[in-house]
């Protein structure tokens, strides 16, 4: 009689624990705060607190086994309406509901599974309660101190899951959550008892094959839109670099037209003076300004121009240079193009770099609009015994993956891509016809 009214104790602290707990939760991940307001919710607390007081009763009295499993579910029952009640938001209020006590339910399976390896008692069941209690007890005072927390990213993390994610992991707790129940329940009949493990793994195994599929293309979009965004930032920084450098050459320009009527009366007295070596010497000094020396880019496509002149520094400093003939068109999306000409500059750059040549490399950059169709060709020379497919980098994790994203912006754009190959060129070769974008160039 005493097990009895412990476990009636223990069922009413349980079921209370899980009201509060579950609002905790929706409060977390959706930021929703419950509503007291309703007088059917106290009437329904009321009700909840007698029905777990006589579950907890009745689960330890032999002669009475359907009338526990009776008062068991209509406490789950009562939980379920008290926070759909609660919640304007009904749909997440009953999911998030279903994974707690998905969860609390699995939990006390592996605990009476677990203890069964040692001990077999009548006991285990209130230890599996007991266990559920202090598991709700630790779980109630975390989520106190995250809730006082003014800044929480759940709210946002829970809206990013997409919502074939939530049902897959709700199918895939309720499924575990019977299995594990049936494997630690003693049936009557071992037959029904297998037949249910062995269709609840036959579904478990399909949803988890979904699951980690979903998984791995999600990280192969993540890792792919990573290397999307350093692309893009660092887009940004060459044009900040570019636009300084125009500035520069902007000063520059407007300084040499402040002097040049002073520059050309000392030319023009030096040559009076006969003083012809001083008067070379004096326009070669004028011309050598970086104004005059600074090597420009002219496609149409000023992205495409930062692009290059920026490129053509790291070319120099592994004996290339860039030799650009032709026109980039403006309507090309900026994403799309920064991704070409980015991976495929590098990677001209880095054969250069590889090539132990007393003479200047170049890497010859053709570009081309015909009939709506943009071309772009890059040539470079390529190293002995090297294969374009594999990266010569240290870092193959980041690296590897130009010639992958170049092929997956040309097909965005519904283009083609030609690599050839041969007597010691490596030459990339995109076409795409150009068409309206939505997508700004900036």
């Amino acid at each position: 009689m005493m097990m009895n009214y412990t476990s009636c104790i223990l069922f009413i602290a349980l079921n209370f624990l899980y009201v509060v707990n579950i609002n905790r939760l929706l409060l977390l991940v959706d930021g929703s705060h419950p509503s007291y307001r309703h007088t059917s919710i106290l009437v329904l607390t009321g009700t909840l607190i007698v029905a777990s007081g006589l579950s907890g009763y009745f689960r330890f009295t032999d002669d009475m086994p359907t009338a526990a499993s009776l008062s068991i579910l209509f406490t789950y029952i009562l939980i379920f309406t008290i926070i759909f009640l609660m919640h304007n938001n009904k749909c997440g209020a009953l999911y998030v509901t279903s994974v707690f006590m998905c969860l609390d339910s699995i939990v006390q399976s592996m605990c009476g599974i677990f203890i069964e390896f040692f001990w077999i008692s009548d006991m285990i069941g209130i230890i599996t309660k007991a266990a559920s209690l202090l598991i709700n007890l630790i779980f109630f005072l975390v989520s106190g101190s995250l809730i006082k927390k003014t800044e929480t990213v759940l709210p946002f993390t829970a809206r990013l899951i997409p919502k074939k994610v939530h049902a897959l992991v709700l199918s895939m707790l309720m499924l575990l959550g019977e299995m594990c129940g049936c494997i630690q329940s003693k049936f009557a009949n071992e037959a029904l008892q297998n037949n249910i493990i062995l269709v609840s793994t036959l579904i478990i195994i399909p949803l988890l094959f979904m699951m980690i599929v979903y998984l791995i293309n999600n990280c192969i979009s993540r890792q792919y839109y990573e290397l999307m965004s350093d692309i893009m930032e660092e887009n940004v920084n060459e044009q900040v670099s570019y636009y300084k450098k125009m500035a520069t050459m902007s000063n520059e320009l407007r300084k040499f037209r402040h002097d040049y009527k002073n520059h050309l009366t000392c030319i023009n007295m030096l040559i009076d003076s006969g003083k012809y070596t001083k008067a070379s010497q004096y326009i070669q000094d004028v011309t050598n300004q970086e104004i005059i020396s600074s090597k420009t880019y002219s496609s149409g496509n000023y992205i495409a121009d930062s692009i290059l002149d920026r490129k053509n520094e790291n070319a120099q400093a592994n004996n290339a240079e860039i030799v650009f003939n032709g026109a980039i068109d403006n309507s090309v999306p900026l994403a799309k193009l920064s991704t070409i000409l980015f991976n495929a500059l590098d990677n001209a750059v880095e054969a250069c770099g590889r090539i132990d040549s007393a003479e200047k490399l170049i890497i010859d950059v053709k570009c081309a609009v015909n009939r709506n169709l943009q071309i772009i060709s890059i040539a470079n020379p390529m190293p002995e015994k090297s294969r374009f497919d594999k990266t010569s980098k240290s870092d193959k994790k980041n690296h590897g993956f130009g010639l992958i994203n170049i092929r997956k912006a040309v097909t965005d754009l519904n283009g083609q891509m030609k690599i050839d190959a041969e007597n010691g060129t490596f030459a990339l070769t995109v076409e795409f016809p150009l068409t309206p974008s939505s997508e700004p160039v900036m």
